[in-house]
């Protein structure tokens, strides 16, 4: 049942969903006779296709969402992080990742993954008494999440020593 889940949630994305209207659109207007709807169907898809991959568009609609939570200041240090104090825990989610032991281990991680392990290494190191954790996957089908989670933890290890 669950892989059925994220089959079908994965058609309803903004992408495929757009593609999906081109192909009945394509389909309507090459092995039917409604051309008109063919018609229809490709030019609303090219057009949502265009809306949503337009970054004005979709920077309207996260920003309500971003500048709900003013980001947390770490420039100053304990206490006076507002959030410090019932914020006790920092969580690293993991990304993308390269599984290969050649190359260096923050060379590995993905960009955003690396960048997300530096900010939760900065707020811990600001915020005393916090613990720094990583998000662990545990299905076995995930092995390059598993290596990533890996290789996150080993920059999170090497780069974490509080100031004395």
């Amino acid at each position: 049942m669950f892989p059925l889940k994220k089959i079908i949630s994965r058609l309803f994305f903004p992408v495929p969903f757009c593609v999906e209207i081109l192909l009945v659109g394509l389909v309507l207007l090459w092995f039917t006779r409604k051309q008109r709807a063919g018609k229809v169907a490709v030019t609303v898809g090219a057009a949502l296709l265009m809306l949503m991959g337009n970054r004005t568009l979709s920077s309207q609609i996260l920003n309500p969402l971003e500048h709900r939570y003013p980001p947390l200041d770490v420039t100053t240090r304990g206490d006076a992080l507002p959030g410090a104090r019932s914020g006790k825990l920092i969580v690293v989610l993991s990304g993308g990742y390269t599984n290969d032991p050649r190359i260096p281990t923050d060379s590995q991680l993905a960009e955003d993954t690396l960048a997300r392990v530096a900010k939760g290494v900065q707020l811990y190191r600001a915020m005393p008494g916090s613990k720094l954790r990583r998000r662990r996957r545990s299905s076995p089908a995930l092995t390059t999440r598993g290596a990533s989670v890996e290789a996150s933890s080993r920059i999170r290890r090497s780069a974490v020593t509080r100031d004395a």
